[in-house]
């Protein structure tokens, strides 16, 4: 039996709809493409995109002056919504501090150690490593003398050193 006049065309209709689909998604894919090469060239910033979804209706203010006051909450400058049915999700920053998040060893006041510092010691030729809160001279173990690191190597959060492809990341 041969499809009727109406499977045809709800064919057709479905066979548009996947093929707009996948023209979406094409064109989504290249965009985020170009979007990734402005960023990695410093021409595309955060901020320029929360320019570019800003809502400057009379609703989205009413939706930020609703945001509870906390003092780890703070609005964006610019308001960005994004509109739901019951709602609107509305653009907030939250703080995290790094001794929050930090999984790596910790000073006596508390503050992560972000650095891993290597020392030689040429009057007694003692070589080690230890980390702290700051590139800073520590004590040779075995003569006592004051000596400079050699080398400090940034951590990350986890308290491990940076990757080469990682510098500065987190």
């Amino acid at each position: 039996m041969s499809p009727s006049p109406w499977d045809k065309l709800a064919a057709a209709n479905k066979a548009e709809a996947d093929n707009e689909d996948a023209a979406r998604q094409a064109m989504r894919d290249a965009m985020m493409v170009e979007l990734r090469r402005l960023k990695a060239e410093g021409v595309l910033a955060f901020s320029d995109c929360l320019e570019v979804f800003e809502d400057t209706g009379t609703d989205a203010q009413v939706y930020a002056d609703a945001v509870p006051a906390d003092d780890h909450l703070e609005l964006a400058e610019r308001i960005v919504l994004s509109q739901a049915d019951k709602g609107a999700w509305v653009l907030t920053w939250s703080w995290v501090a790094n001794r929050d998040v930090w999984q790596g060893a910790v000073d006596s006041d508390g503050e992560p150690c972000r650095y891993l510092n290597k020392y030689h010691c040429e009057a007694c030729d003692e070589s080690w490593e230890d980390t702290w809160s700051c590139g800073c001279n520590d004590e040779c173990p075995l003569c006592g003398r004051e000596i400079e690191p050699e080398e400090s190597i940034e951590l990350n959060l986890k308290g491990e050193p940076n990757g080469p492809d990682e510098e500065g990341a987190d």
